[in-house]
């Protein structure tokens, strides 16, 4: 007699479970990424690194990773993360400071689209004074813009250790430095 109730509560409990995994994973196809239309908005707005064409189920992740962090760009940041791990070197149509100043460019007066519409500024050494992200011999990190289209250089950046672009060390920030995001290992 006691073990029917019992029996029959761990049924209920496993509906229960069964209904609220069915639930969860309906919420998740709900919220695919819809890269289709990522493209298209990043193409118009010629952010670079939009035309990668890199495709899979980690393009996808880093997305929702992005979208997750505030990135008004996600697609092209997954490109550019994606190429990173893939290459081990930026896209190109990142340039350091210092090609940019060569063309014309100033950090004052002068934005980069002025030189370059789909350009962004990156590969130059990102300094980790702060000792935010963990150590590594010097001049091993470097950073990208990200989400940059017109004008004055935003905060997005991507951080990563220009020796181990394929083993996860990449990071996010979105508030110029002041907080790091690791990049989901795919």
């Amino acid at each position: 007699m006691l073990t029917r109730p019992m029996l029959n509560r761990l049924g209920v409990l496993g509906l229960l479970v069964i209904a609220g995994s069915a639930w969860y994973l309906n919420q998740q196809d709900a919220h695919a990424v819809d890269l289709d239309s990522y493209r298209q908005q990043e193409a118009s707005a010629q952010v670079c690194g939009f035309d990668l064409d890199l495709d899979g189920p980690e393009v996808e992740t880093l997305v929702a990773f992005g979208e997750e962090q505030g990135l008004r760009f996600p697609y092209a940041f997954s490109q550019v993360t994606a190429y990173l791990w893939l290459i081990g070197e930026l896209p190109e149509c990142y340039m350091t400071k210092s090609v940019a100043r060569g063309q014309g460019w100033k950090s004052a007066g002068t934005t980069v689209d002025d030189i370059d519409a789909d350009g962004a500024i990156g590969g130059d050494t990102f300094g980790n004074r702060e000792g935010r992200l963990p150590q590594r011999p010097r001049d091993r990190y470097a950073e990208a813009d990200l989400d940059y289209v017109r004008g004055n250089r935003g905060a997005a950046r991507l951080v990563y250790d220009r020796e181990l672009t394929d083993r996860g060390f990449i990071w996010l920030t979105v508030d110029h430095y002041d907080s790091f995001e690791r990049i989901p290992e795919l």
